[in-house]
């Protein structure tokens, strides 16, 4: 995937990757678009109960990063705050890159990774090593691995030196790891999952599905 984006915005995608902040996902977004907007596009609940924000503060003050304030400042959040705050944030433009982000993970209903990304019309392929599923769509995702310049190296290293059923078998181990029912919005390494997730566990769904 090309990111444009990245060298208008004088942040290179290497430096977003080593300070653990996604960079596929977010470049790819419609900057022009609301939050509340671009995230329902991609499959979150910005509809979040009233009994799920108790659970929602309690990972928030407990992250160690991504909020909108300081580590301090979380710590001390309160549910009407933390509620205000994601009422407002919501309402910004996507533009707003760190309210895209503190949003996408405090903002909506605590879902499962491939919850979300099946909502925002992708298709989660199936990772788990005895069922021969989706063996096309990991092939085209062994191909974009290798010739990618900004995979994480993680991805890159389970393939390495791997080819044919080798290589998918090692991607599918790396992508179950992702896709498994622990995998939450709340949870404190969730950005980089879910972009993980959806770049190389995940294929567009046909417009008509």
């Amino acid at each position: 995937m090309h990111i444009p984006h990245a060298k208008y915005l004088g942040i290179g995608a290497s430096l977003l990757a080593s300070a653990g902040i996604g960079t596929g996902t977010y470049f790819a977004i419609d900057k022009s678009n609301l939050i509340n907007v671009q995230l329902k596009s991609e499959g979150f609940n910005t509809a979040v109960e009233e009994r799920d924000w108790a659970t929602i503060l309690d990972k928030y003050k407990l992250a160690t990063k991504n909020h909108f304030g300081t580590v301090a400042e979380a710590q001390k959040e309160t549910p009407t705050g933390l509620k205000e705050k994601c009422k407002n944030a919501l309402q910004n433009k996507s533009s707003n890159r760190k309210g895209y982000l503190v949003a996408r993970q405090w903002c909506v209903k605590p879902e499962t990774i491939t919850t979300v990304l099946t909502r925002g019309k992708r298709k989660v392929l199936e990772a788990d090593a005895d069922k021969n599923i989706d063996h096309p769509e990991w092939q085209e995702v062994i191909r974009k691995l290798n010739k990618s310049t900004f995979a994480p190296q993680e991805f890159k290293n389970a393939i390495n030196s791997k080819t044919g059923e080798e290589a998918i078998t090692a991607i599918k181990a790396k992508c179950h790891e992702l896709t498994n029912q622990n995998n939450v919005t709340i949870n404190e390494d969730f950005g980089d999952k879910f972009e993980n997730t959806r770049e190389w566990c995940s294929i567009k769904k046909p417009d008509d599905k």
